[in-house]
């Protein structure tokens, strides 16, 4: 314990003497260097024909939904998953609940 302490004070202690801070201090203000205003920004104007496309489409080709590609037998395994998971998941959920309570 008191090893560690020894080590974190000393470490301290050299990052306080650091050159840059030593720098800092000797230094007492920070220097400005003006920045030319011709060099700075440059503005191009944009031609809107070049620069947007606008392309039309056709809302019910959107809107159109495939068919379902799955059989009667692969929708009924499919619904009767969803059953098996969702009562499995309820099982789960009720008994780490009832767990709880009598246990903790």
């Amino acid at each position: 314990m008191r090893l560690a302490l020894i080590v974190a004070v000393v470490g301290l202690a050299l990052i306080g003497t650091a050159p840059s801070s030593r720098a800092a201090e000797e230094r007492g203000e920070q220097a400005v260097t003006p920045i030319p205003n011709a060099a700075e920004q440059r503005v191009e104007g944009l031609t809107p024909s070049a620069e947007q496309r606008v392309e039309v489409f056709d809302a019910r080709a959107l809107e159109q939904v495939a068919g379902d590609t799955h059989g009667p037998v692969r929708s009924a395994a499919d619904k009767a998953t969803k059953l098996l998971v969702g009562v499995l998941a309820a099982g789960l959920s009720l008994g780490a609940m009832a767990a709880q309570l009598l246990f903790f």
